[in-house]
């Protein structure tokens, strides 16, 4: 089973998120507005051989610097994790 999460930092909001459904495409979230997003479980077929997932977030005040974090979760472990950081984040992470 695949999970994804993101975590911003208290002073950024996650604005868009995209990962690899069950069917080995690309879904898009946009106008996420929040500081932590996670997928429900997803049952991932042995025939999709890579998944990626990433976001995007921004900072409530300009000048301030903030976190992203991604993490791409199998079986209740994160075994792939990318931090961004800066006043405009964006993190991406692919698991094969």
């Amino acid at each position: 089973m695949v999970r994804y999460k993101a975590i911003a930092s208290d002073n950024a909001t996650i604005d868009v998120i995209a990962y690899t459904n069950a069917q080995g495409d690309m879904t898009t979230h946009t106008d996420i507005n929040a500081t932590t997003w996670e997928s429900p479980e997803i049952n991932m077929p042995a025939s999709v051989q890579a998944i990626s997932f990433g976001g995007s977030a921004n900072v409530a005040t300009q000048g301030e610097t903030g976190t992203l974090k991604v993490q791409i979760i199998v079986n209740g472990e994160v075994v792939k994790e990318n931090i961004s950081t800066g006043s405009v984040m964006s993190a991406s992470t692919t698991l094969y």
